[in-house]
């Protein structure tokens, strides 16, 4: 009995030594994949949107919420302005700014880039012109009209988010990047980092691809409080890549659906186009806090048949934590100081926008 005790306390060290040898002499370049659906979530809830009174807006597109008392409503074609900012008590008008036009203070076109509450700033990328204007919001309070944001160049293939790796460093999608080997402009990194405050020629870069693929490519980019972890959230594909602070990816989460998108190669003006064949949107608009990250998921775009969505919750570290299924056709996101409230703009074909909130504490 002693014997057969001993030989399988031996069998088990040489188990645990043989894992240990598999653990150290892991690859650092080892890139973990997993693959999710909407079942892997270990929660679910249901969610009820609360319609909030609010009609003032010009010509509203969507809405966003700032410090948790202020309404950013975003105006089609900037006409005469793209913002406009309401105090979300009374529904005041508290100011118009990023006026349409050609001056050094206005916009051709305004993508607005805002995905936490944690800092003070946002941004606005003109890519008609290609720049970008970063924003301190308590200044912009403070000086109404007379603030001028810092303006800074962006690359003509930047996507229509920027967020900041650090103080100086601007990162952006590259929309030359395209997953897929047919169509394949040989680029390991979707991600493009920058100096803001240095000039820096991008007319050069992109001269040898090979396809021109902005029609099917874009992403959200999601920086960690801490600066560790960058997240990149495809818009028109089921994939997020998680990269740590070397722009170096670590892991992919693919799902929540299966997806196989059809292209098809047309010629243009600039060169060969790749398109989809069916319009897509998958992955669209995020919010961050220090623990976590909510996302988005359209899945198919149908703009005729348009569904609730989900927000799914994560961990920095791509853990899977929570499933949200709303009732609304949402595409932006907000969460309040207290992490009691999801805000959002609902969307229906032919009308205003409403701005909604969830309930989630």
């Amino acid at each position: 009995m002693k014997s057969k005790t001993a030989i399988l306390t031996i069998k088990l060290i040489l188990i645990i030594l043989n894992s240990c040898s598999i653990f150290e002499n892991k690859p650092d370049d080892e890139i973990i994949e997993i693959t999710f659906d909407r079942s892997s979530f270990p929660n679910a809830t249901m969610l009820t949107a609360e319609v909030i009174d609010f009609n003032e807006p010009l010509n509203p597109m969507a809405f966003d919420i700032i410090y948790d008392t202020l309404i950013l409503s975003r105006n089609r074609q900037g006409d005469p302005y793209y913002l406009e900012l309401y105090n979300m008590k009374n529904n005041e008008l508290v100011m118009r700014f990023a006026k349409r036009g050609r001056g050094p203070n206005e916009y051709l076109s305004a993508y607005y880039s805002n995905k936490t509450s944690i800092d003070s700033s946002f941004f606005l990328l003109d890519l008609t012109q290609n720049r970008a204007s970063k924003f301190d919001i308590d200044s912009l309070l403070q000086f109404g009209e007379n603030y001028q944001p810092y303006w800074f160049e962006i690359p003509y293939f930047a996507g229509i988010d920027v967020a900041m790796l650090d103080s100086s460093t601007a990162l952006i999608f590259n929309k030359f990047y395209i997953n897929n080997d047919e169509y394949s402009n040989n680029l390991n990194n979707p991600i493009f980092a920058f100096n803001i405050f240095e000039d820096t020629d991008f007319s050069e870069i992109g001269e040898d691809y090979e396809f021109f693929t902005f029609n099917v490519s874009d992403s959200y980019i999601a920086v960690s409080p801490n600066k560790e972890t960058i997240w990149v959230l495809y818009q028109k594909d089921n994939r997020i890549d998680i990269f740590n602070k070397d722009l170096k990816r670590i892991k992919t989460l693919y799902g929540p659906e299966e997806f196989s998108p059809e292209y098809y190669l047309r010629d243009g003006l600039d060169g060969n186009h790749v398109s989809m064949k069916k319009r897509t949107r998958t992955f669209w608009r995020c919010f961050y806090t220090s623990d976590y990250i909510y996302v988005i998921y359209i899945g198919e775009y149908d703009r005729e048949q348009m569904r609730p969505r989900d927000i799914y919750k994560f961990a920095w570290n791509g853990s899977l934590l929570h499933r949200y299924q709303l009732d609304r056709d949402l595409n932006t996101i907000y969460i309040d100081s207290n992490k009691e409230y999801i805000y959002g703009t609902a969307v229906k074909s032919g009308e205003y926008p409403e701005l909604v909130r969830y309930k989630i504490k």
